[in-house]
């Protein structure tokens, strides 16, 4: 028997390899997707990929991450003569 994941909500703990394949499964299928690490990096870094995969992210909840773990903004980090030391 299949499962409808369509409007359904999934939470996926890290945001690694197997996190991120199955976020990528799960969206193909129509399902929302939750994700969450503790290593907000990881998270940070698959970000785009998940994007290209249909996942909506919210700009707000990128920024305050990346401001926590002292990341410069994208304009910054082409310019790094911008950023404050």
């Amino acid at each position: 028997m299949k499962r409808d994941y369509r409007d359904k909500q999934i939470t996926i703990i890290g945001a690694g390899s197997t996190g991120r394949s199955l976020a990528k499964f799960f969206l193909a299928q129509g399902a929302r997707i939750v994700l969450s690490d503790n290593r907000s990096a990881e998270l940070l870094d698959n970000l785009d990929e998940l994007k290209k995969a249909g996942m909506t992210v919210a700009r707000r909840t990128v920024t305050k991450y990346r401001k926590r773990m002292g990341i410069p903004s994208s304009r910054q980090r082409r310019d790094w003569s911008l950023v404050k030391k």
